[in-house]
């Protein structure tokens, strides 16, 4: 029997790298300075020495063929939440996370939801009458459902074909950021659709450079493209004009094995049957809880952030160049990133030349705390 043509698709997003021994590129930094981690279905994830992001490899190139995987959930071995069922999941992830949103938008006269899904967010944000709120939803089905029970214009083009006919105080990424591709145009685009005081409300997941892949059952490659390092944040917000209003981190652990959490049914029949089975016992969950960070000691967080948009041009200031610091290749070696307009260049030099402490990252996050950019 013939592969599903849109199995195919998704291999065929990426050319796969033809040179032997050939680095690929970061999508962020444009870096080849990079480890390899683990592969997953045929695809290899990459963690970045420079600005820490973690992306597969081989990386999609063509952003509206992916669009178009994204719109179909044409995936090998992940089943398409049905619209009804995913409504089910929004409504419970938003009883948790609700609050911290709709604090966010207090201020706001406008809304947009990328990525709403089924748009319970949407219809949460309606008890605020005097709010003009809109939804993108790349799949139809959810989109369509998205329009009925938020009762707002949901779009169901991609984010970079978006009209800027209006700019909007908040734009929110729930779970979004990971399957978005071109991570630049991405972020042009959302400071050309926010007002001058406007700001970004991210709720995505952030990892150590030492993650293991047993860290999460799933990590549902190549639909999630790209993950955040512990400090990708701070050289995303400055690339790209924006400063971090608020981070606030919890382990994975508190959230993977939170009761309601294994209550949710998730793309995969044999997990749901196993999660309902589980879910039943807080004690057995308390274990599970207690083993894993045994074994994965914070390595991952579920992170809920907040950018502003910043009053400085984007790009790396000439002060801020030393910003980045790899030890891939011992603890002699620093890299330093600058941006000149379009271009970026990477200069490496010996630690015998700096004077005083190397310089170290801008924040030190526990569980559930908040950080505002100081200098």
């Amino acid at each position: 029997m013939g592969a599903d043509p849109q199995i195919r698709m998704i291999k065929e997003l990426a050319p796969t790298r033809v040179v032997a021994g050939e680095s690929p590129v970061c999508p962020l930094c444009g870096s080849s300075e990079n480890n390899a981690l683990f592969s997953q279905r045929g695809y290899t994830l990459m963690a970045c020495s420079v600005c820490e992001l973690f992306f597969i490899d081989p990386y999609p190139t063509d952003i509206k063929r992916q669009h178009e995987v994204v719109a179909t959930h044409g995936y090998d071995d992940f089943q398409l939440l049905e619209a009804a069922r995913h409504y089910e999941y929004e409504v419970q992830f938003y009883n948790d996370y609700f609050k911290l949103i709709e604090q966010e938008t207090l201020q706001a006269a406008s809304v947009l939801d990328v990525g709403c899904g089924c748009g319970h967010l949407l219809e949460r944000l309606a008890v605020h009458a005097d709010l003009y709120r809109v939804g993108i939803e790349l799949n139809r089905q959810r989109a369509a459902l998205a329009r009925r029970v938020a009762g707002c214009e949901v779009s169901d083009v991609a984010i970079e074909d978006f009209p800027e006919t209006r700019r909007f105080d908040v734009i929110t990424l729930i779970n979004v950021f990971s399957h978005i591709p071109g991570i630049d145009k991405l972020f042009v685009k959302l400071r050309a659709l926010l007002t001058d005081k406007g700001k970004i409300v991210l709720k995505t997941g952030e990892m150590r450079n030492d993650v293991r892949k047993s860290a999460i059952f799933d990590w549902e490659i190549p639909d999630h493209l790209q993950f955040l390092g512990l400090n990708t944040l701070e050289f995303l917000a400055q690339k790209h004009g924006f400063e971090i209003q608020t981070r606030r981190r919890i382990t994975l652990s508190k959230e993977l094995f939170a009761p309601g959490k294994w209550r949710m049914e998730g793309r995969s029949v044999f997990r749901n049957k196993i999660k309902s089975a589980v879910s039943r016992s807080s004690f057995v969950l308390q274990l599970m809880e207690q083993f894993y960070e045994l074994i994965h000691r914070g390595s991952v967080f579920s992170s809920f952030i907040v950018l502003r948009v910043a009053n400085t041009v984007p790009g790396l200031r000439e002060s801020d160049r030393e910003c980045k610091v790899s030890r891939a290749n011992g603890p002699n070696r620093i890299v330093v990133v600058a941006a000149e307009g379009e271009s970026r260049k990477s200069i490496a030099r010996e630690s015998s030349l700096l004077k005083g402490p190397v310089p170290g990252p801008r924040y030190s996050l526990s569980d559930e705390e908040s950080a505002k950019p100081g200098r």
